[in-house]
Formats: C-alpha cells, structure tokens, sequence
C-alpha cells in the first residue's frame, strides 16, 4: 500500500541591488555593393571601438553578440500604379555589447562614446547584477522554507505529521535577473554629441527582483 504523501508548491523571492550595466549597440549598414556595405559596417564597428577605448574603456570588452546580411527590397509603385519590390540594397546588421560595473558616470562615458563615434546604433541599457548564481540561490531557498512552511500548517491543521522528504521538482526555467528601471535615449541624440557631454545624471535603479517556485512531496507519518 503506497504512504500517504502531501505535495507543495513553495514560492520565493529576493533582490539585490543593480550594479552592473549592460549597454547593447544594434547597427545596420545598406549599400546595392556588397563590399561597401560589408565596409561601411566594419567602419561603424571601428568608430564605436575607438570611441569606446578613447573614453577609458577596454575595446576588448565590446562583445558582438549577432552578426547578419541580408537582402533589402521595398515597395513602390509602377507606371501602372501596382505595387512592385525593388531591390534596396544589402543590409548588414551587428550587436554589440558591453557590460561595466554601474556608475553614473561611468555610464555618461559609455553613452557619451556612442555619440561620438558618429556610427548612430540603436541604444539599449540594462541594470542587472554581478552575482546572478547568488541571487538565484536565495530565491531557491526561501522558496525551499516557504514550502516547508506550508506544509507544516497543513499538517497541524488536519492532524498529520509531516515525514520525510520525498521528492523535488524544480522545471529550471530561465529567471530574469535585470533590473525593472528603463533608461531610453532617443536614437537621434546620437547625432548630437556635444548635448552627451552633459554631466553624469543620479539615478538610482530599482533593485533586481527574483521570482521562482519548487515543488515539494513529502511523506505523512
């Protein structure tokens, strides 16, 4: 006869605070010749590294995250007024990435870079933190206590005793460990790099917040 067993889901949750930046570049460059394209991409690339290392930082720490070409078409109309695609050129894309410990000031610098390497990427910027493992861990274990918790309300209330530890199943799913803070730059300031010049602005990004559940059996004496 099988034992009796009780099952629960704990929940958990944790924070930390942000202090890590994550500086994403998404660049595109067109051109009818496949080699100009291929060239002008390769010169945005050189501008933003140079920009970068001229700024303090290490060029070596601007990763490419994605790297495509593609062909470009749009539509327009013909002498007969019916739509048609017309060949626009190849178009290479690359993302680039860079991650440093936050500062405002630090940060100022990076996106001052940007503005003067005259490449205009599309700009995105993340807070996360710099132990994810750490922040994952605790969230595993207060989920861990909330479960046990609950399970021993459970048992007092219907008068069993919780027994051993059965099983744990825990479907691993990816957590997010970014900040909840947005920091949009509009995509045409780089075109202006005196006005990213301006000093460092304060901000204080919401702390990094972890949700996650494990699911618990125990057996019932």
């Amino acid at each position: 006869m099988q034992g009796r067993t009780i099952t629960v889901r704990g929940k958990g949750s944790a924070s930390a605070l942000a202090d890590l930046v994550e500086l994403t570049l998404r660049l595109e460059s067109i051109d009818k010749n496949y080699e100009k394209a291929m060239d002008k991409s390769a010169e945005s690339v050189e501008g933003i590294l140079r920009a970068f290392e001229e700024r303090g930082f290490d060029k070596d720490d601007v990763k490419t995250t994605n790297f495509n070409v593609r062909t470009d078409y749009q539509s327009r109309r013909d002498k007969d007024g019916n739509y048609i695609s017309e060949f626009n050129g190849y178009a290479v894309g690359q993302s680039l990435k860079i991650t440093f410990a936050f500062e405002p000031e630090r940060l100022s610098q990076a996106l001052a870079a940007v503005a003067e390497s005259g490449s205009k990427p599309q700009v995105g910027v993340r807070f996360a933190v710099s132990d994810a493992a750490a922040l994952r861990e605790d969230v595993l274990a207060a989920a861990a206590m909330d479960a046990k918790a609950k399970a021993e309300i459970l048992c007092r209330a219907s008068g069993a005793k919780l027994g051993a530890l059965k099983s744990i199943d825990y479907g691993v799913i990816s957590v997010n460990v970014y900040s909840e803070t947005n920091y949009d730059v509009e995509e045409a300031c780089f075109g202006a790099a005196p006005m990213m010049k301006a000093r460092a602005v304060e901000i204080n990004p919401e702390d990094v917040t972890v949700n996650d559940d494990v699911t618990f059996v125990w057996e019932l004496d």
